[in-house]
């Protein structure tokens, strides 16, 4: 594969058998910047990204397919099934990394994307598969992870080269409409199934920098819980402060500029996570920074 340096431009040709199960970085020769690998990617060269063991799933032939990219299995039963009675078959993948991967080679009709999605953003997700698609072939729909349904009341600030954005809790009013849009049924217009689009539930955690074997059963748990919402909400953050967040970090006054919205996804971290748990580590603020750190580089700043 050949991944470009996000700072001077340099490319690379790496072997991706050397990295498999990491989420590694390297560094530029030329300019020193050091980058995470996977992100920066420009040409897979028919390489295969680290799926932890899960065998090759071809894409489905014969007819419009999808690809659906959340960690949430309930959520992708619900679009799964929204897309089957519009004759389009899905292809479900867990993993913001391998979903970049698979939407890239497979060019799939149709991209529904979370927006929390495990090692790798769907905003993320959903930026770079356009900067690879810049005719808009592949027909994206960014699915907000909105924490607090009545957390925000407008439309996101940019919708990082998506064609629509749903929240989660709109996604059986608003996505069969979308679909007969771009997509339209051969056997009719499909209409949403009867279940109702569930809670969000933790996904399995990426890599946890604390150690877990001296907590109870009950408060790993606990810890995974945590890890997920602190990813949901910077998500969230991230998504309804675009401009907000560029230009605070231009002058050096992001907090101030989102601490609204940082204030109410706080609260509503310290009121679904135990406060022992919350004393381990400061998960919602790491992954702030985290979302940050991202932001800094897609800047360039």
């Amino acid at each position: 594969m050949i991944v470009k340096c996000p700072k001077c431009g340099a490319k690379y040709r790496l072997d991706p058998k050397k990295f498999s199960g990491k989420s590694p970085k390297i560094k530029c020769k030329h300019c020193g910047e050091i980058f995470p690998v996977y992100e920066n990617v420009v040409d897979w060269e028919g390489a295969t990204p680290p799926s932890e063991g899960k065998k090759e799933t071809p894409p489905p032939s014969g007819k419009a397919n999808a690809i659906i990219a959340t960690a949430n299995s309930e959520l992708a039963g619900v679009i799964e099934k929204i897309l089957k009675s519009a004759g389009i078959s899905p292809q479900i993948i867990r993993d913001g990394i391998e979903a970049l991967y698979r939407i890239t080679n497979q060019n799939p009709s149709i991209a529904i994307i979370d927006v929390d999605l495990p090692r790798l953003y769907g905003f993320e997700v959903s930026e770079l598969v356009r900067r690879n698609d810049p005719q808009k072939n592949i027909k994206i729909i960014l699915i907000g992870s909105i924490y607090n349904k009545d957390a925000y009341k407008r439309s996101p600030e940019y919708l990082y080269g998506a064609d629509h954005y749903i929240d989660r809790h709109t996604i059986e009013e608003e996505l069969p409409g979308i679909i007969n849009q771009i997509a339209p049924s051969q056997e009719g217009k499909v209409s949403a199934p009867s279940e109702t689009v569930p809670e969000e539930k933790p996904a399995p955690a990426e890599k946890k920098e604390i150690d877990l074997s001296s907590l109870s059963p009950e408060d790993q748990e606990w810890v995974k819980k945590a890890q997920r919402k602190a990813r949901l909400i910077a998500a969230d953050i991230a998504l309804y402060n675009e401009d907000a967040i560029r230009e605070g970090l231009i002058h050096g006054d992001v907090y101030e500029r989102i601490a609204k919205d940082l204030k109410a996804g706080r609260e509503h971290y310290e009121k679904t996570i135990p406060e022992h748990i919350r004393k381990l580590k400061d998960f919602l603020g790491e992954e702030i920074e985290k979302m940050l750190e991202a932001k800094r580089k897609e800047f360039g700043l």
